[in-house]
This record gives C-alpha cells, sequence and structure tokens, in this order.
C-alpha cells in the first residue's frame, strides 16, 4: 500500500529476500554469514569459519546452542566424527536453513501479499528500480543536507533573540555532527532518527523538519514530535555552547526507543 500511495515503502528488507521476492527461486539466493541477524547464530558460523582443524570444529559444537541449530537442520552426524574437511558442508547447511528454508514459508505469504494490487509483478519487472523501497540502504547526510530539509519555527523580538543563539548553537552542533564519533559527537544519522523517527526515505520526507523552540527556563534538553518531524531546542543555555552541546548529546544517546524523545 505504501508503494502504490507514493509512499517510501519497507526499505528494511535483506538482501536475499529481496532476491527471492524478485526471482522466486532458492538456489539464486546468494547468503553469507553477515545476514544472519541472530548474534549467537552469526558468532557460531563465524567460528566455523574461522575454524582450521577437526579439533575446532568440534570445539564450536561443544556449545549446546551451537548444537541446537545444527540439530534444527536436520543435520544427523553426530558431533564426535564431525571433521574439517565438512567444514563448508556444515556452513551451507546451517545458513541455507535458518536463513531461507526456515522461513520460507513467511516470504512465499509475503509475496502473495504483493499481487493484492499488482506491486509482485511490477517488482519483479523492474528490480533494479524498485529496490530503493524493500531493501535496507541507508542514504548517507551531512550537515548542508539536513539543512535543507530543515524550516524554523520562530517567534518576535526578545523572544527571537533568545531562539537566534540556540539555533547557532544548534548549527555548530551540526556540523560536530558531521565529524560523528571521530570528533566524540553523535553522528548527523543518530540526530535525525532522534527527532524523526528513521534515517533518510528513498524518497526524501513529504514535507520539511521543523525546528522549534522551548522557552520552559527549566527545559534543559532538546524534545521531539517523530510523528511531525519536529525537534524543539532548548533556549535556556543562551551563549553557552558546551551546556547546549551536552544536553543535545545526553538527549539523543539517551533515547532508546519510541516515546522517549
Amino acid at each position: 500500500m505504501s508503494v502504490v500511495q507514493g509512499g517510501c515503502g519497507i526499505p528494511c528488507l535483506a538482501d536475499p529476500v529481496y532476491e527471492y521476492i524478485t526471482s522466486g527461486k532458492c538456489s539464486s539466493i546468494v547468503v553469507s554469514s553477515d545476514d544472519i541477524p541472530e548474534l549467537a547464530m552469526r558468532d557460531t558460523v563465524e567460528k566455523l569459519v574461522a575454524a582450521n582443524c577437526t579439533e575446532e570444529i568440534q570445539a564450536v559444537f561443544s556449545e549446546d546452542i551451537a548444537i541446537s541449530y545444527l540439530a534444527e537442520c536436520g543435520y544427523t552426524q553426530p558431533i564426535s566424527t564431525l571433521q574439517w574437511k565438512m567444514k563448508d558442508d556444515i556452513v551451507s547447511t546451517l545458513i541455507d536453513y535458518h536463513l531461507i528454508l526456515k522461513v520460507k514459508a513467511c516470504m512465499d505469504q509475503f509475496c502473495e501479499g504483493l499481487e493484492t494490487l499488482g506491486v509482485g509483478s511490477i517488482v519483479r519487472k523492474n528490480p533494479s528500480v524498485l529496490r530503493q523501497f524493500f531493501v535496507f540502504n541507508e542514504v548517507p547526510i551531512d550537515a548542508d543536507m539536513l539543512r535543507s530539509i530543515l524550516t524554523l519555527v520562530e517567534g518576535n523580538g526578545d523572544v527571537k533573540l533568545i531562539e537566534d543563539l540556540a539555533y547557532f548553537n544548534f548549527n555548530i552542533f551540526l556540523d560536530e555532527c558531521d565529524n560523528g564519533p571521530a570528533g566524540g559527537c553523535c553522528s548527523i544519522q543518530e540526530l535525525l532518527e532522534f527527532f524523526t523517527g528513521s534515517g533518510y526515505p528513498p524518497q526524501g520526507f513529504s514535507r520539511k523538519c521543523t525546528i522549534s523552540f522551548l522557552h520552559d527556563t527549566t527545559a534543559r534538553l532538546p524534545t521531539a514530535a517523530t510523528c511531525n518531524l519536529e525537534l524543539r531546542l532548548p533556549t535556556c543555555h543562551g551563549e553557552d555552547y558546551s551546556q547546549f552541546r551536552e544536553c543535545m548529546m545526553l538527549a539523543i544517546r539517551g533515547c532508546e526507543g519510541f516515546g522517549q524523545s
């Protein structure tokens, strides 16, 4: 529905899932350990890939969770008989089952749903064009790009002077964010997610994001209204950029979920 109505789609799928949607064949899917979302499972596969002898292969399966991953695939070979020359077969069995076969029914149901409005057939005919609507691909965004999608809601008179100071501090903060962790600051992406709830959509935002101001002298932290794409900046810090920066970082890094901004 989102794609049909001109929305941003669901750009959250992994490459192998999109390959299956466009081809309908498991044989065309190329997967690797990087595609494994479950950390414990990925760790097991990476240990197997790094193993250089039979002893190391068997050591991986000394852990119950690794044994359960293998058993779930229907792999019946006793652990004590596993050898180094079987490594590639074990790795491919784990990846193929847990990343493809285990979720094939879900992917088939998803593909069936795409046919409701004819989206599925359009995707198969134009896979490269529509890829951006389904596959996660982080759009690089810098300070200038973020400024271009912002609009200010300003007051008048003395209020505007206070707001100008806050916005001046914000622009310094934006420039610091361009350097991200290298400069000891958060990234532009983290800042954007703080007040929009997402990264930069494939087709951009449907409207500009809003910068407004908090005039309560006790409001030291910025707040956000993600549904309205609005960031509210505190004005109580005046010319003290260090305090402004500290509070921006505290809010952005301390916000870990919906309703926490």
